[in-house]
């Protein structure tokens, strides 16, 4: 990521944390149905728990997050591959994603190290938040 790419999107972040919180609220919320719709679309795993827990695709645009089946640290390892919502691959040297994304693992301090994945934008969004907390000391 370029340097202007990473002062922009500080810029961006710095102004969200300036709005309401109704405003706030609202865009996670929209956000957050973005993501299950995403999943919904792009993950075997999240299609069938969905689908298994009664919930139709039109149903998550408007879905309480606290009506959302929960999933555990447990569920996320043995079906990380199915979870994914690009392709990935297991090689002796771990996890491999597609598409520029990262495999990043938890610490493992449960003796379980979890496999997440990060898409480049995310990672921007990462390192931009970073650099927006930074404008608070």
């Amino acid at each position: 990521m370029s340097l202007i790419t990473l002062v922009k999107e500080s810029r961006k972040y710095w102004q969200n944390s300036l709005a309401s919180s109704d405003v706030i609220q609202k865009e996670s919320l929209d956000g957050f149905h973005h993501v299950l719709i995403h999943a919904y679309d792009h993950s075997v795993f999240y299609h069938d728990l969905y689908d298994g827990a009664g919930l139709k695709r039109e149903d998550l645009f408007e879905i309480d997050p606290n009506d959302v089946p929960i999933i555990d640290k447990q569920d996320v390892i043995d079906h990380f591959a199915e979870i994914a919502t690009i392709p990935v691959t297991h090689t002796d040297d771990g996890w491999k994603a597609s598409h520029g994304a990262k495999v990043i693992h938890s610490s493992g301090s449960t003796g379980k190290p979890t496999p997440y994945i990060y898409g480049r934008d995310m990672l921007t969004v990462i390192q931009a938040n970073f650099v927006r907390s930074v404008k608070w000391f």
